[in-house]
Protein backbone atom coordinates (compact mmCIF):
# COMPACT_ATOMS: atom_id res chain seq x y z
CA UNK A 1 0.00 0.00 0.00
CA UNK A 2 1.25 3.64 -0.86
CA UNK A 3 0.03 7.14 0.28
CA UNK A 4 0.48 9.88 -2.58
CA UNK A 5 -1.39 13.31 -2.99
CA UNK A 6 -2.67 14.19 -6.33
CA UNK A 7 -1.15 17.40 -8.25
CA UNK A 8 -1.81 20.97 -6.42
CA UNK A 9 -4.09 18.95 -3.44
CA UNK A 10 -3.33 18.27 0.21
CA UNK A 11 -5.52 15.47 0.38
CA UNK A 12 -3.50 11.97 1.33
CA UNK A 13 -5.01 9.11 -1.30
CA UNK A 14 -4.21 5.48 -0.86
CA UNK A 15 -3.40 2.61 -3.43
CA UNK A 16 -3.08 -1.06 -3.28
CA UNK A 17 -3.63 -4.15 -5.12
CA UNK A 18 -6.50 -6.34 -3.90
CA UNK A 19 -6.12 -10.13 -3.91
CA UNK A 20 -7.71 -10.66 -7.46
CA UNK A 21 -5.16 -8.52 -9.32
CA UNK A 22 -7.07 -5.09 -9.44
CA UNK A 23 -5.60 -1.58 -7.80
CA UNK A 24 -8.01 -0.32 -5.49
CA UNK A 25 -8.09 3.51 -4.49
CA UNK A 26 -9.26 5.64 -2.03
CA UNK A 27 -9.02 9.10 -0.82
CA UNK A 28 -8.32 9.40 3.15
CA UNK A 29 -9.85 13.11 3.52
CA UNK A 30 -6.76 13.31 5.40
CA UNK A 31 -3.83 15.87 5.37
CA UNK A 32 -1.46 14.67 8.10
CA UNK A 33 0.32 11.51 6.92
CA UNK A 34 0.24 9.53 9.86
CA UNK A 35 -3.37 9.98 10.17
CA UNK A 36 -4.18 9.50 6.51
CA UNK A 37 -1.79 6.10 6.85
CA UNK A 38 -4.18 4.43 9.39
CA UNK A 39 -7.59 5.61 8.20
CA UNK A 40 -6.07 3.82 4.85
CA UNK A 41 -5.41 0.43 6.57
CA UNK A 42 -8.71 0.45 8.22
CA UNK A 43 -10.49 1.24 4.71
CA UNK A 44 -8.35 -0.66 2.89
CA UNK A 45 -8.21 -4.17 5.59
CA UNK A 46 -10.25 -6.63 2.97
CA UNK A 47 -8.00 -5.66 0.69
CA UNK A 48 -5.00 -5.74 2.17
CA UNK A 49 -6.19 -9.29 3.24
CA UNK A 50 -6.85 -10.51 0.28
CA UNK A 51 -3.33 -9.60 -0.90
CA UNK A 52 -1.83 -11.65 2.37
CA UNK A 53 -4.23 -14.67 1.70
CA UNK A 54 -3.38 -14.70 -2.13
CA UNK A 55 0.70 -14.56 -0.76
CA UNK A 56 -0.07 -17.39 1.80
CA UNK A 57 -2.32 -19.68 -1.28
CA UNK A 58 0.79 -19.34 -3.35
CA UNK A 59 3.64 -20.49 -0.55
CA UNK A 60 0.92 -23.34 0.39
CA UNK A 61 1.09 -24.15 -3.39
CA UNK A 62 4.79 -24.28 -3.77
CA UNK A 63 5.15 -26.06 -0.80
CA UNK A 64 2.32 -28.74 -1.93
CA UNK A 65 4.77 -29.07 -4.69
CA UNK A 66 8.47 -29.61 -2.98
CA UNK A 67 6.35 -31.90 -0.98
CA UNK A 68 5.26 -34.09 -3.91
CA UNK A 69 8.92 -33.65 -5.62
CA UNK A 70 10.39 -34.57 -2.33
CA UNK A 71 8.45 -37.61 -1.93
CA UNK A 72 8.80 -38.70 -5.47
CA UNK A 73 12.53 -38.75 -5.58
CA UNK A 74 12.17 -40.66 -2.37
CA UNK A 75 10.16 -43.27 -3.44
CA UNK A 76 12.16 -43.70 -6.39
CA UNK A 77 15.17 -44.63 -4.24
CA UNK A 78 12.99 -47.29 -3.16
CA UNK A 79 14.00 -50.96 -3.54
CA UNK A 80 11.13 -53.22 -4.79
CA UNK A 81 12.17 -55.97 -2.05
CA UNK A 82 11.74 -53.33 0.26
CA UNK A 83 8.44 -51.24 -1.01
CA UNK A 84 5.54 -53.86 0.74
CA UNK A 85 7.58 -53.08 4.09
CA UNK A 86 8.01 -49.40 3.54
CA UNK A 87 4.73 -48.38 2.37
CA UNK A 88 2.89 -50.55 5.41
CA UNK A 89 -0.45 -51.14 3.32
CA UNK A 90 -3.13 -51.70 5.35
CA UNK A 91 -6.32 -51.51 3.24
CA UNK A 92 -8.14 -48.51 1.95
CA UNK A 93 -8.88 -47.98 5.62
CA UNK A 94 -6.83 -49.51 7.76
CA UNK A 95 -8.23 -52.25 8.70
CA UNK A 96 -7.60 -54.90 6.15
CA UNK A 97 -7.86 -58.48 7.17
CA UNK A 98 -5.37 -61.10 7.45
CA UNK A 99 -6.64 -63.05 4.46
CA UNK A 100 -7.23 -59.81 2.68
CA UNK A 101 -3.71 -58.30 3.45
CA UNK A 102 -2.10 -62.00 2.33
CA UNK A 103 -4.13 -61.47 -1.39
CA UNK A 104 -2.37 -58.29 -1.78
CA UNK A 105 1.15 -59.50 -0.93
CA UNK A 106 0.55 -62.46 -3.10
CA UNK A 107 -0.49 -59.82 -5.39
CA UNK A 108 2.94 -57.34 -5.08
CA UNK A 109 5.26 -60.10 -5.02
CA UNK A 110 3.52 -61.23 -8.45
CA UNK A 111 3.88 -57.53 -9.81
CA UNK A 112 7.63 -57.66 -8.34
CA UNK A 113 8.69 -60.46 -10.23
CA UNK A 114 7.31 -59.42 -13.49
CA UNK A 115 9.01 -55.91 -12.69
CA UNK A 116 12.85 -57.89 -11.82
CA UNK A 117 12.72 -60.01 -14.85
CA UNK A 118 12.62 -56.62 -16.99
CA UNK A 119 15.13 -54.90 -15.25
CA UNK A 120 13.39 -53.19 -12.78
CA UNK A 121 15.14 -52.91 -9.14
CA UNK A 122 13.72 -49.85 -7.41
CA UNK A 123 10.37 -48.25 -7.73
CA UNK A 124 12.13 -45.32 -9.60
CA UNK A 125 13.06 -47.84 -12.70
CA UNK A 126 9.36 -48.98 -13.55
CA UNK A 127 7.83 -46.93 -16.24
CA UNK A 128 4.33 -46.68 -17.69
CA UNK A 129 5.17 -48.88 -20.81
CA UNK A 130 7.12 -51.64 -18.73
CA UNK A 131 3.64 -51.90 -16.13
CA UNK A 132 1.30 -52.26 -19.27
CA UNK A 133 3.57 -54.88 -20.23
CA UNK A 134 3.89 -56.56 -16.77
CA UNK A 135 -0.02 -56.88 -16.90
CA UNK A 136 -0.63 -57.77 -20.49
CA UNK A 137 0.91 -60.66 -19.73
CA UNK A 138 -1.59 -61.79 -17.41
CA UNK A 139 -5.10 -62.94 -17.49
CA UNK A 140 -7.21 -59.94 -17.59
CA UNK A 141 -9.04 -61.01 -13.75
CA UNK A 142 -5.51 -61.56 -12.20
CA UNK A 143 -3.80 -58.26 -14.01
CA UNK A 144 -6.60 -56.40 -12.24
CA UNK A 145 -5.31 -57.66 -8.93
CA UNK A 146 -2.14 -57.04 -9.40
CA UNK A 147 -3.18 -53.37 -10.61
CA UNK A 148 -4.91 -52.76 -7.51
CA UNK A 149 -2.71 -53.81 -5.11
CA UNK A 150 0.94 -52.82 -7.05
CA UNK A 151 -0.58 -49.57 -7.40
CA UNK A 152 -1.72 -48.84 -4.10
CA UNK A 153 1.46 -50.05 -2.62
CA UNK A 154 3.72 -47.33 -4.89
CA UNK A 155 0.99 -44.70 -4.19
CA UNK A 156 1.59 -44.97 -0.80
CA UNK A 157 5.26 -44.54 -0.83
CA UNK A 158 4.35 -41.21 -3.46
CA UNK A 159 4.82 -42.33 -6.64
CA UNK A 160 3.61 -39.53 -9.42
CA UNK A 161 -0.41 -40.95 -10.28
CA UNK A 162 0.78 -40.64 -14.32
CA UNK A 163 3.17 -43.51 -13.85
CA UNK A 164 0.29 -45.73 -13.88
CA UNK A 165 -2.19 -47.01 -17.17
CA UNK A 166 -5.96 -47.18 -17.07
CA UNK A 167 -6.88 -49.77 -15.40
CA UNK A 168 -7.34 -53.07 -17.27
CA UNK A 169 -11.01 -54.30 -17.97
CA UNK A 170 -12.15 -57.45 -19.48
CA UNK A 171 -15.21 -58.09 -21.78
CA UNK A 172 -18.19 -60.26 -20.92
CA UNK A 173 -16.80 -62.49 -23.53
CA UNK A 174 -13.80 -63.17 -21.16
CA UNK A 175 -16.32 -64.17 -18.23
CA UNK A 176 -15.94 -67.42 -17.09
CA UNK A 177 -18.55 -69.46 -15.96
CA UNK A 178 -17.67 -72.23 -13.02
CA UNK A 179 -19.53 -75.46 -14.15
CA UNK A 180 -20.71 -77.99 -12.15
CA UNK A 181 -18.59 -81.19 -12.15
CA UNK A 182 -21.00 -84.37 -12.82
CA UNK A 183 -21.45 -87.25 -11.22
CA UNK A 184 -18.53 -89.20 -12.71
CA UNK A 185 -15.99 -86.16 -12.56
CA UNK A 186 -16.85 -86.19 -8.71
CA UNK A 187 -15.80 -90.18 -8.27
CA UNK A 188 -13.20 -89.26 -10.28
CA UNK A 189 -11.94 -85.65 -8.09
CA UNK A 190 -12.44 -87.75 -4.78
CA UNK A 191 -10.66 -90.94 -5.87
CA UNK A 192 -7.55 -88.52 -6.53
CA UNK A 193 -7.68 -87.13 -3.42
CA UNK A 194 -7.85 -90.43 -1.88
CA UNK A 195 -4.94 -91.23 -3.74
CA UNK A 196 -2.63 -88.35 -2.90
CA UNK A 197 -3.58 -88.84 0.50
CA UNK A 198 -0.99 -91.56 1.30
CA UNK A 199 1.84 -90.11 -1.26
CA UNK A 200 2.36 -86.82 0.42
CA UNK A 201 4.90 -86.02 2.32
CA UNK A 202 2.74 -85.22 5.24
CA UNK A 203 -0.16 -87.72 6.11
CA UNK A 204 -1.70 -84.88 8.08
CA UNK A 205 -1.69 -82.76 5.35
CA UNK A 206 -2.99 -85.02 2.75
CA UNK A 207 -5.94 -86.63 5.22
CA UNK A 208 -6.95 -82.91 5.72
CA UNK A 209 -7.09 -82.28 1.93
CA UNK A 210 -8.94 -84.93 1.21
CA UNK A 211 -11.34 -84.30 3.55
CA UNK A 212 -11.70 -80.67 2.94
CA UNK A 213 -12.35 -81.28 -0.71
CA UNK A 214 -15.21 -83.49 0.84
CA UNK A 215 -16.36 -80.90 2.89
CA UNK A 216 -16.45 -78.38 0.39
CA UNK A 217 -18.97 -80.79 -1.95
CA UNK A 218 -21.02 -81.36 0.67
CA UNK A 219 -21.25 -77.75 2.09
CA UNK A 220 -21.14 -75.37 -0.61
CA UNK A 221 -18.84 -73.51 1.48
CA UNK A 222 -16.41 -71.34 0.04
CA UNK A 223 -12.71 -72.54 -0.31
CA UNK A 224 -11.70 -70.20 2.61
CA UNK A 225 -14.57 -70.15 4.55
CA UNK A 226 -14.74 -74.02 4.54
CA UNK A 227 -10.74 -74.08 5.08
CA UNK A 228 -10.66 -71.90 8.25
CA UNK A 229 -13.55 -73.70 10.00
CA UNK A 230 -13.60 -73.71 14.05
CA UNK A 231 -15.57 -76.06 16.33
CA UNK A 232 -17.22 -73.05 17.40
CA UNK A 233 -18.92 -73.04 14.40
CA UNK A 234 -20.05 -76.39 14.49
CA UNK A 235 -22.74 -77.94 16.88
CA UNK A 236 -21.36 -81.56 17.46
CA UNK A 237 -24.57 -82.93 18.91
CA UNK A 238 -26.94 -81.54 16.68
CA UNK A 239 -24.20 -81.84 13.63
CA UNK A 240 -25.15 -78.48 12.51
CA UNK A 241 -23.00 -74.75 10.99
CA UNK A 242 -23.27 -71.99 11.88
CA UNK A 243 -20.59 -69.59 9.76
CA UNK A 244 -19.93 -65.88 9.07
CA UNK A 245 -19.03 -65.80 5.52
CA UNK A 246 -15.88 -63.96 4.93
CA UNK A 247 -16.77 -62.17 1.40
CA UNK A 248 -20.33 -61.25 2.63
CA UNK A 249 -20.63 -61.27 6.01
CA UNK A 250 -24.13 -63.05 6.22
CA UNK A 251 -24.56 -65.43 8.60
CA UNK A 252 -25.69 -68.43 7.02
CA UNK A 253 -26.73 -72.25 8.75
CA UNK A 254 -27.26 -76.20 7.80
CA UNK A 255 -26.93 -79.20 8.81
CA UNK A 256 -24.34 -81.63 8.03
CA UNK A 257 -24.51 -84.59 5.65
CA UNK A 258 -24.20 -88.27 7.58
CA UNK A 259 -20.91 -88.18 5.53
CA UNK A 260 -18.86 -85.88 7.23
CA UNK A 261 -20.16 -86.66 10.74
CA UNK A 262 -17.29 -89.44 11.66
CA UNK A 263 -14.94 -85.89 10.88
CA UNK A 264 -16.54 -83.87 13.43
CA UNK A 265 -16.27 -86.44 16.09
CA UNK A 266 -12.54 -87.48 15.50
CA UNK A 267 -12.00 -83.39 15.59
CA UNK A 268 -13.36 -83.50 18.91
CA UNK A 269 -11.89 -86.92 20.22
CA UNK A 270 -8.59 -85.23 19.18
CA UNK A 271 -9.02 -81.96 21.06
CA UNK A 272 -8.74 -79.94 17.87
CA UNK A 273 -10.00 -76.39 17.94
CA UNK A 274 -10.22 -76.44 14.17
CA UNK A 275 -11.13 -79.02 11.61
CA UNK A 276 -8.50 -78.30 8.90
CA UNK A 277 -5.28 -76.97 11.12
CA UNK A 278 -2.86 -77.83 8.95
CA UNK A 279 -4.50 -76.02 5.74
CA UNK A 280 -6.00 -73.46 7.56
CA UNK A 281 -2.25 -72.06 8.41
CA UNK A 282 -1.12 -71.86 5.06
CA UNK A 283 -4.26 -70.55 3.61
CA UNK A 284 -3.89 -67.60 6.66
CA UNK A 285 -0.43 -67.56 5.12
CA UNK A 286 -0.93 -67.47 1.33
CA UNK A 287 -4.31 -67.93 -0.16
CA UNK A 288 -3.25 -68.92 -3.53
CA UNK A 289 -1.21 -71.89 -1.66
CA UNK A 290 -4.63 -73.82 -1.90
CA UNK A 291 -6.05 -72.80 -5.27
CA UNK A 292 -3.18 -73.99 -6.80
CA UNK A 293 -3.45 -77.45 -5.06
CA UNK A 294 -6.92 -77.66 -6.03
CA UNK A 295 -6.13 -76.71 -9.78
CA UNK A 296 -3.62 -79.51 -9.48
CA UNK A 297 -6.36 -82.45 -7.98
CA UNK A 298 -8.55 -81.64 -10.66
CA UNK A 299 -6.18 -81.70 -13.28
CA UNK A 300 -4.90 -85.07 -12.46
CA UNK A 301 -8.40 -86.34 -12.10
CA UNK A 302 -8.52 -85.24 -15.41
CA UNK A 303 -11.29 -82.54 -15.24
CA UNK A 304 -9.97 -80.10 -17.71
CA UNK A 305 -11.49 -77.00 -20.01
CA UNK A 306 -10.97 -73.53 -20.81
CA UNK A 307 -9.03 -71.66 -18.75
CA UNK A 308 -10.02 -71.01 -15.02
CA UNK A 309 -13.38 -73.08 -15.70
CA UNK A 310 -12.72 -75.73 -13.29
CA UNK A 311 -11.34 -74.59 -10.05
CA UNK A 312 -11.53 -74.81 -6.05
CA UNK A 313 -15.10 -72.85 -6.53
CA UNK A 314 -16.44 -75.22 -9.12
CA UNK A 315 -17.48 -77.33 -5.80
CA UNK A 316 -20.14 -74.43 -4.53
CA UNK A 317 -21.41 -74.34 -8.01
CA UNK A 318 -21.56 -78.17 -8.30
CA UNK A 319 -23.06 -77.94 -4.58
CA UNK A 320 -26.23 -75.65 -5.98
CA UNK A 321 -26.89 -77.92 -9.17
CA UNK A 322 -26.84 -81.43 -6.99
CA UNK A 323 -29.70 -79.05 -4.81
CA UNK A 324 -31.13 -78.11 -7.48
CA UNK A 325 -31.33 -81.60 -9.30
CA UNK A 326 -33.16 -82.59 -6.36
CA UNK A 327 -36.06 -80.66 -6.44
CA UNK A 328 -34.61 -78.33 -3.25
CA UNK A 329 -36.35 -74.72 -3.96
CA UNK A 330 -34.51 -72.18 -5.14
CA UNK A 331 -34.69 -69.60 -1.94
CA UNK A 332 -33.51 -72.59 0.58
CA UNK A 333 -30.34 -73.16 -1.95
CA UNK A 334 -29.69 -69.21 -1.59
CA UNK A 335 -30.18 -69.27 2.34
CA UNK A 336 -27.85 -71.94 2.62
CA UNK A 337 -25.03 -70.30 0.10
CA UNK A 338 -25.36 -67.11 1.54
CA UNK A 339 -26.75 -65.46 -1.52
CA UNK A 340 -28.16 -61.91 -1.12
CA UNK A 341 -29.88 -62.34 -4.45
CA UNK A 342 -31.76 -64.93 -6.01
CA UNK A 343 -30.29 -63.79 -9.46
CA UNK A 344 -27.02 -65.09 -8.40
CA UNK A 345 -28.29 -68.45 -7.19
CA UNK A 346 -30.11 -68.84 -10.29
CA UNK A 347 -26.50 -68.80 -11.89
CA UNK A 348 -25.22 -71.35 -9.62
CA UNK A 349 -28.07 -73.40 -9.94
CA UNK A 350 -28.90 -73.70 -13.89
CA UNK A 351 -29.94 -77.06 -14.06
CA UNK A 352 -33.52 -75.22 -13.00
CA UNK A 353 -33.92 -73.96 -16.53
CA UNK A 354 -33.33 -77.40 -17.93
CA UNK A 355 -35.56 -79.03 -15.63
CA UNK A 356 -38.67 -76.50 -16.52
CA UNK A 357 -37.95 -77.23 -20.42
CA UNK A 358 -37.78 -80.99 -20.12
CA UNK A 359 -41.03 -80.43 -18.02
CA UNK A 360 -42.27 -78.75 -21.36
CA UNK A 361 -40.93 -81.45 -23.51
CA UNK A 362 -42.95 -84.04 -21.57
CA UNK A 363 -46.15 -82.69 -22.89
CA UNK A 364 -45.23 -81.55 -26.67
CA UNK A 365 -47.16 -84.13 -28.93
CA UNK A 366 -46.16 -86.74 -30.48
CA UNK A 367 -45.67 -85.24 -34.52
CA UNK A 368 -45.91 -88.50 -36.14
Amino acid sequence: MKLYKRQGGSIWQASVMDGHGKRVRISTGCTDYDEAMAKARSLLAPALLDNSAEELDALAAKARRLRKEAGEARSAQVSLREAWDKAGYRGKRGDAKPRTLAHAKEAWDCFVKDAQSRGAATIGDLTKPMIEEILLAHPPRNAQVIYQYARAVCTRLGTPQELWPPKPRHSQSETTHREPLTREQIDALLAEADRLKTLHQSREDGAEFAALTRWMLYTGLRMGDCTTLRMADIDAEAMTVSRTMAKTSKRVEFPLHPDLHEYVRKTVADGRTELFPSLAAKYRNAPGVLTTRFRRLLHRAGITGEPGQFCAHAFRTTFASICAEAGVPLAVIQSWLGHTSQMVTRIYARVEDMRAKRAAMAKFPSLG
